[in-house]
């Protein structure tokens, strides 16, 4: 059960419907250091989607070192504000219902039908982007249902990003989140003795399979952003809305 619940959080991850909240409604619960165990072959895969796109990338870091202070502040600012909503997220006696997640998720990608189309090369990033992507990113932390990643993409296009540029910047934003709860969960697995029985069997080879699913779906969700018909997906998110509150 706990290599079947690893699969189908690596391959829904790739999709902005949320993944733990749709394992839930489906009746799929693990510990938390398995849920974040789930975490580390989705970084590995976003590393692999954008490798190609590493090489200019530090070229453009090393030629400025003032370009490096600047992102690295940006994507500091949103990460220490998204470990803030975690620390709320501890602490809280009782978080939203997971219909109100999923209606969420559902207002924000049918908002994007009315986001104003950009150029290609969108703008350039500011300060106050981090702030506002890493309270964006905090919310899917705080109220269940609602998808990382179509929070930080939506909320990318509201602030005037191009399709491309809203979704690298929420790929970015995920990979330091997702690699430091993978190496949490990890710990978690190694104490408990079930990595062996994790990796063991069939576990490994599915999880690389779920990870090739998720690399490809990912491309799918691109390809949709960029024909700006993501927002489709907002009409699907009625299902789960319905079936949350019938069985939720």
């Amino acid at each position: 059960m706990v290599q079947l619940y690893l699969c189908m959080q690596i391959l829904l991850e790739s999709l902005p419907i949320s993944s733990s909240g749709h394992l839930h409604l489906l009746g799929f619960e693990a510990p938390w250091y398995i849920d974040f165990f789930a975490h580390g072959p989705t970084a590995v895969m976003l590393l692999i989607y954008f490798a190609g796109e590493w090489s200019p990338l530090l070229d453009a870091l090393t030629k400025s070192s003032r370009t490096v202070w600047r992102w690295a502040g940006i994507l500091g600012a949103a990460e220490g504000i998204t470990a803030l909503f975690f620390l709320l997220a501890r602490v809280m006696p009782q978080r939203p219902p997971l219909v109100v997640g999923f209606f969420c998720t559902a207002l924000l990608l049918l908002s994007l039908k009315r986001v104003p189309l950009n150029s290609s090369s969108g703008r350039s990033v500011k300060w106050s982007d981090g702030l506002w992507l890493g309270m964006a990113q905090g919310v899917s932390l705080v109220v269940p249902g609602v998808s990382r990643l179509a929070v930080t993409y939506v909320i990318g296009r509201w602030l005037g990003f191009s399709a491309r540029q809203a979704f690298r910047f929420s790929c970015a934003l995920q990979v330091p989140l997702f690699g430091g709860a993978a190496l949490l969960g990890l710990a978690g697995v190694i104490k408990t003795g079930q990595l062996g029985a994790i990796l063991g069997g069939w576990g490994l080879p599915a999880m690389l399979a779920a990870s090739v699913g998720a690399y490809l779906l990912l491309w799918v969700v691109e390809m949709l952003m960029v024909r700006e018909t993501l927002w489709y997906l907002g009409i699907y998110m009625i299902a789960p809305m319905v079936a949350a509150l019938l069985w939720g």
